[in-house]
């Protein structure tokens, strides 16, 4: 049935089940800012194994020998806490490495290929060796390699004899002692190091494989740079996994923010990121111990490799450069010339042409054209209020850089540093100029659809902001629906400000599940496939359905009601802790529950062991005349619910706690009408130092209001909350701690916007809720656009839902035509994400 659109767009949600409505205005006529185009990006850093093992392709770990049983034999892996690599238990166990069928592994540290390498192995293939009978070596891989039937692998060693001699090889993978991959192969290997290089296809596909290197006859080979490469990212050698490139690719970034991060400092001057050693033969390439997140990187996927990766997304290259600080350390400010310098070759490198330096390296390296770098950041979180958290005088380094570039390069774009934790609002203080400033922000679900509105009152005249890395880090499982709709209503706030906020970029991207250092990671993988979380998928449609122009929107919803009828509960959090006395009444004195002994008659007697428990060791005393409620467990989120349930809005809430020991304080749960929506206070949180009123609403943690503090152990304290419908005031042994109004979250948010290329409107609606929302749809000059035809992409699920390895698809977009019931309204499912494209 056709309907003609002929007022304003109108949409209206009738939450019934949680009594809330909305409506939202949307006039395409009333044009908004423009969108910036390069608003989407990438930040990648080398984390999780995501380049090692990972996004670079190589398959071999330890390919040249260079890790040790204990480490790595080098000054230059020094972990930056005065720990050095220096000396493994037994030289000759190379990890990831095993000798295979009699043959003797040796490592060798004289007689190296180059200056670079430090280690070599020499491989012996005793007598009885035959082809039928080989020796040699195998190599895990990350993790495992996968074998893939037609496939062809690129094998690449250097080698040298002690004497000129034909030797017979066999070379491939190997699963549960069968062939996938192989090739039989002579080579004439002299007393010289040389490369030598084989291919060989994939006969089969399996997910765990190992590489093995035999030899057929006996005989004393040296090895270095054991290299093995699968079919890359558009066929570059040296290059980018398939798989996990494509993925990069298909979220369509304007930009690529690289190579970190933490990375970029390390834990010392000689951890920290040089690019100059990054790049030319890979052989050459020292590599460096990525110390803060506790693995060797080659550097194979260097400088070098991280530009021409850019250009092969299609996306900006955005390069972060190393200040002189590095965790626990720094240069002097003053003594910054060889930073700086490194600063100025980097772009010469990647612009310069083959008059320079640096740029003529850049043509000898396979770039004949500029990478056209022309965004560089000062440094990576190094501006935070205590100059002690990686800060030291950065406002001074930052002017010399910002100086020494712009003289140079003037087209070149400045990303400034602010606080990255600590606060909601970082702020840029000094008179220094400044591009663009890197904001950071991981919080929760809710926090971040909280601030929908967050760039709406940021100085027009300022800087413009680059939202470097942000991403739900709470509350959020290993990465669910919940955070990535979250983060989805962040971003429409970022494009509504797009006159502010000209870039951002999710971190962190990549975990090789076997080596997890941070979660959650918006793409998963192991050696034999990959998965992508929510996040990821939300990224992806919001870069794909972005317009060029915001229009008027306005949005007005009634809120939820509160429920009157409600539950409260204990809890604790690494810490051991006991109650009693635990009282609710109403204002007038009325009891509502009492907490008295389980073999009490005065009272309907409730023993905790019947409690809704979520964590924790729990138990009520029957012998002591309180009924001491204890949790022994050092633990976090150890919560145990009354199951009385109570009515009203208006009530009291006392009990006495003692805390034995551990590292936190008390839990004292209100307004309890779910698992997932709750309210607590926090007392001597945070370390002993804080005390705070927390709201989980469904499933999404905000803090309405903190006070300083702390509690001492083995005194008794009486904690007391006093509820006034959506007013709360808590005290302390009488003392007031909070008193402030709650502000009832919403759950509908959604923005509009054209795109001037295809005519389209483009529509964004999320439903935050755990309630299907009807959506009554009605548009100002609706016969410009053709209803009938418009697209809807979805994105939707229960709100804790994650995909997994064995589910890697539970949540992903579904596209199909957009429909109306008979009423004229959308059904917006719970917990979703809908975009709706209208032609013009």
């Amino acid at each position: 049935m056709k309907k003609t659109f002929s007022f304003v767009f109108s949409v209206a949600l009738a939450l019934v089940a949680q009594a809330q409505t909305a409506t939202l205005t949307i006039d395409p006529n009333q044009k908004g800012v423009d969108i910036s185009p390069t608003l989407y990006g990438l930040f990648y850093e080398e984390i999780n194994h995501a380049g090692e093992g990972g996004l670079y392709a190589e398959l071999i770990q330890n390919r040249s020998f260079e890790e040790m049983d204990q480490g790595v034999r080098n000054r230059r892996f020094d972990n930056g806490r005065g720990e050095r690599f220096g000396r493994a238990a037994n030289p000759n166990l190379i990890p990831h490495w095993s000798a295979e069928g009699g043959a003797e592994m040796k490592v060798v540290t004289d007689g190296l290929m180059n200056n670079t390498q430090t280690r070599a192995l020499r491989l012996t293939a005793g007598e009885g060796t035959t082809k039928a009978s080989p020796a040699g070596v195998s190599n895990t891989g990350f993790w495992g390699i996968k074998a893939t039937k037609g496939d062809k692998y690129t094998l690449t060693f250097w080698a040298k004899a002690d004497s000129k001699s034909k030797f017979s090889f066999t070379a491939g993978l190997k699963a549960h002692g069968e062939w996938k991959a192989q090739k039989t192969f002579a080579k004439t290997i002299t007393p010289e190091w040389k490369q030598y290089k084989v291919t060989f296809k994939g006969k089969a596909d399996v997910d765990e494989a190992e590489f093995y290197f035999l030899l057929n006859k006996p005989g004393a080979v040296c090895l270095d740079m054991v290299s093995l490469f699968p079919p890359t990212y558009k066929n570059r050698p040296n290059g980018c996994r398939k798989d996990l490139a494509e993925k990069l690719a298909d979220l369509q970034p304007k930009f690529m923010r690289f190579p970190g991060g933490c990375f970029v400092e390390g834990m010392s001057r000689e951890t920290a990121y040089e690019w100059k050693r990054t790049i030319g033969p890979v052989e050459e390439r020292p590599g460096h111990m990525n110390a803060n997140w506790g693995y060797l990187c080659t550097d194979g996927m260097g400088y070098h490799e991280y530009l021409q990766l850019a250009e092969d997304l299609g996306a900006e290259p955005l390069y972060v450069v190393n200040v002189g600080i590095w965790h626990g350390g720094n240069q002097p400010y003053d003594q910054l010339d060889e930073y700086i310098q490194n600063a100025l070759d980097a772009i010469e490198y990647a612009n310069g042409d083959a008059t320079t330096l640096w740029g003529r390296k850049r043509i000898q390296n396979g770039h004949k054209k500029p990478f056209n770098l022309r965004l560089i950041e000062v440094g990576n979180e190094n501006y935070q209020a205590n100059p002690n958290e990686q800060s030291d005088h950065y406002a001074e380094r930052y002017a010399q850089f910002y100086k020494a570039i712009k003289a140079k390069y003037p087209y070149v774009q400045l990303i400034g540093n602010v606080e990255s934790w600590g606060t909601d609002y970082p702020t840029w203080r000094n008179d220094n100029p400044v591009d663009l400033l890197d904001e950071h922000y991981y919080r929760s679900p809710s926090w971040f659809a909280g601030k929908y509105h967050h760039y709406d009152n940021y100085d027009r005249q300022g800087p413009k902001i680059y939202c470097g890395e942000y991403a739900v880090t709470s509350d959020c499982g290993e990465g669910n629906l919940k955070a990535a709709l979250g983060e989805a209503v962040f971003m429409m706030g970022m494009e509504n400000n797009s006159d502010v906020v000209s870039m951002a970029s999710y971190a962190p991207i990549f975990v090789n599940i076997h080596d997890r250092h941070w979660m959650p990671d918006m793409i998963r993988f192991d050696a034999a496939q990959s998965w992508a979380s929510p996040s990821y998928y939300v990224q992806g449609l919001m870069a794909k359905n972005v317009g060029t122009q915001t229009v008027k929107t306005a949005l007005t919803q009634t809120k939820q009601e509160k429920p009157d009828r409600f539950r409260i509960g204990l809890g604790a959090w690494n810490t051991t802790v006991e109650y009693k006395g635990l009282k609710v009444t109403t204002p007038e004195g009325k009891t509502l529950y009492e907490q008295v002994p389980p073999t009490s008659s005065r009272w309907p007697a409730v023993d905790v062991k019947d409690w809704d428990i979520s964590g924790g060791t729990w138990a009520s005393d029957t012998h002591d005349k309180d009924g001491i409620i204890r949790q022994t467990a050092i633990a976090e989120h150890c919560v145990a619910i009354c199951p009385t349930e109570m009515q009203g809005r208006d009530y009291d809430v006392t009990v006495q706690a003692r805390k034995t020991g551990g590292d936190e304080g008390f839990l004292l749960v209100f307004d309890h009408t779910g698992k997932q929506n709750y309210r607590w206070f926090n007392v001597a949180g945070w370390g002993n130092s804080q005390h705070a009123v927390e709201d989980i609403f469904n499933g999404g943690k905000t803090q309405p209001a903190a006070a300083r503090g702390k509690i001492e152990d083995n005194r008794w304290y009486t904690l007391k909350v006093e509820v006034r419908d959506n007013h709360i005031t808590t005290f302390i042994d009488g003392e007031k701690i909070h008193d402030f109004n709650v502000v009832t979250p919403d759950i509908f948010y959604a923005n509009a916007e054209v795109d001037a290329k295809s005519g389209e409107l483009i529509v964004k609606v999320v439903n935050f809720g755990e309630k299907e929302a009807p959506v009554n749809i009605s548009l100002a000059d609706g016969n410009r656009y053709n209803w009938e035809k418009a697209r809807l992409t979805l994105l939707k699920g229960d709100a804790l839902d994650e995909n997994t390895k064995e589910e890697p698809e539970k949540v992903v977009p579904q596209t199909a035509p957009f429909v109306l019931d008979a009423n004229g309204n959308y059904l917006a499912p719970a917990n979703s994400l809908s975009i709706i494209r209208v032609k013009g």
